[in-house]
């Protein structure tokens, strides 16, 4: 009679209960994973995009103790180190270097902002990555031929697993803005796309960056909302911006692009109104910098350059450096380069 009436009040949680919401986010966490199994088996391909696979060796450099050194050369990271360390040996600031170029020791890399690389050796020090080819087990190859690289697989497993936080996200905002079946469509829209499928699996920081983005558009929100509520507490919205700074800063080291969205943030937060808006304003701004800072001063102490050989891509594509020569070239001439890049750009 115990067992009987334990089981029906059991049932009875999970029907009409406060199991019954568990059990829905069981059944979408099983069809999510379902979903997931079947396009990884039926899609996956390794990584084919440079910037993948550049970030992804330089989250092994990290997870293996090696530091933000990269095994990817590039000849202008090469001669911004030499050049800088030459000037600041020849100033005395520096000591005497014998590797001004640093290529007889780990190289540090000057290409990448930092977050996505530091998110994947995370990724690598919680799961056993096998780096060696597996020609033996029936998944990561078929009938003793390569099929599937085993590191690139678990990249894409974490990407997917943002992929579900970016359709958490778009559902919160949804169900603020709108209500709860507009955002289960929402989300269900956005986890349904193959586009970000695809995204996933290609091992590029995309998802990430969405992560990024949609949180700030949440703590954004709050502070709208707490802007034209007269009672709210001015230290909590002002720990919120300091989180929308954050977040920014964060969402730059990402992606070094991102680092615009610092100004529509803080002109929103002025037009907002409220009590303190310049405040918030300022504490934002504070934020960012707090964040973004120690990244910057790290590159201009290795190379003189505020963001290493990315503050150049805006000259790469240009007829003076067509392609890729840019970055493959050891002695590039910039001088007239940094007058005509912008006119050459528009003009291509």
């Amino acid at each position: 009679m115990f067992w009987a009436e334990l089981i029906q009040r059991f049932i009875h949680k999970l029907d009409v209960g406060a199991g019954s919401r568990w059990m829905r986010l069981l059944m979408v966490g099983l069809m999510a994973g379902g979903l997931a199994l079947w396009y990884d088996v039926l899609n996956f391909k390794n990584f084919s995009a440079p910037e993948a696979m550049d970030s992804a060796q330089l989250a092994r450099n990290i997870a293996e103790g090696r530091g933000y050194t990269t095994d990817f050369i590039r000849p202008l990271s090469v001669d911004l180190v030499r050049q800088w360390r030459m000037a600041r040996s020849a100033g005395g600031t520096a000591g005497a270097y014998t590797d001004f170029a640093r290529v007889q020791t780990a190289h540090p890399d000057l290409a990448n902002p930092p977050v996505y690389p530091v998110f994947l050796a995370g990724w690598m020090k919680v799961l056993p990555f096998h780096y060696a080819v597996q020609l033996q087990k029936s998944f990561w190859s078929e009938d003793g031929r390569f099929q599937r690289y085993e590191p690139d697989f678990l990249i894409g497993i974490i990407n997917q697993l943002l992929l579900l936080a970016v359709a958490g996200l778009t559902f919160l905002i949804a169900r603020k803005l709108f209500d709860a079946e507009v955002a289960w469509v929402s989300a269900i829209l956005v986890f349904g796309c193959e586009m970000f499928w695809r995204f996933s699996l290609s091992g590029l920081s995309t998802l990430l960056v969405m992560v990024i983005f949609l949180g700030l558009t949440r703590v954004l929100m709050v502070l709208e909302e707490m802007a034209r509520t007269p009672e709210s507490s001015d230290a909590k919205s002002q720990r919120l911006a300091v989180l929308a700074g954050v977040l920014t800063g964060v969402g730059a080291l990402t992606r070094y692009s991102f680092g615009w969205v610092i100004i529509p943030v803080v002109v929103l937060l002025i037009l907002s109104g409220g009590r303190n808006r310049v405040r918030r304003a300022l504490l934002a701004a504070a934020g960012f910098a707090v964040v973004l800072g120690p990244w910057v001063a790290r590159n201009y102490w290795i190379s003189g350059t505020p963001f290493g050989t990315a503050g150049f891509a805006v000259m790469a594509g240009t007829p003076l450096f067509p392609g890729f020569q840019l970055e493959r070239s050891l002695h590039p001439d910039l001088t007239l380069a940094r007058h005509l890049t912008f006119y050459l750009k528009n003009s291509a």
